[in-house]
């Protein structure tokens, strides 16, 4: 991240696993915390918009259902976004809680935006998450892990869709982060 603000990044994109480990120590989340803090927040504006519905685009189990950089009480310089990997699964305290990830916990403090999220039923449905930069825009597209054999026969049976951006709102570049 420290080469992504030297290079005046406008995001980074992570893949997945962020942690090794599936149940990541505290201490763990907490070095990841603190090097994530010294990049991700600071002065510099961000020079990106998000055009797609961010209570879409990132929910999941937390109230936190929009961009770190669109919440006015956080002060964000690189956005970074991500999706889970199989080493970040989501798992229950007990059997009542929430399923809840170490990604989760980061996303809630701010420090980055988690989406690609899939709801696994008979049908996969992937929104991107619509980026604008002046006259460029990107549709982020993002593919949380899944198991490769349930996957496959998603495809095979053509179940999963890619959502559009909006017909006529111009040329979209396209990205598809896979874990």
């Amino acid at each position: 991240m420290a080469v992504g603000l030297q290079c005046h990044a406008d995001m980074a994109i992570n893949g997945g696993d962020i942690f090794h480990h599936d149940r990541p120590s505290r201490t763990s989340v907490v070095r990841c915390m603190e090097a994530m803090r010294k990049y991700v927040f600071g002065p510099r504006p961000v020079r990106v918009n998000i055009v797609s519905d961010q209570s879409k685009d990132f929910a999941g189990p937390t109230c936190f259902d929009r961009a770190n950089f669109a919440d006015p009480n956080l002060s964000v310089q690189l956005p970074v976004f991500a999706v889970t990997g199989n080493h970040d699964p989501a798992v229950r305290d007990h059997a009542d809680s929430l399923p809840i990830s170490a990604l989760d916990v980061l996303q809630t403090a701010g420090l980055l935006n988690l989406y690609g999220r899939q709801r696994v039923n008979d049908r996969v449905v992937v929104r991107p998450v619509l980026l604008r930069k002046g006259r460029v825009q990107l549709a982020l597209y993002g593919m949380a892990n899944m198991r490769d054999q349930r996957l496959a026969g998603l495809v095979r049976k053509g179940r999963v869709l890619f959502a559009k951006p909006p017909a006529g709102s111009g040329h979209w570049y396209s990205v598809l982060v896979v874990h």
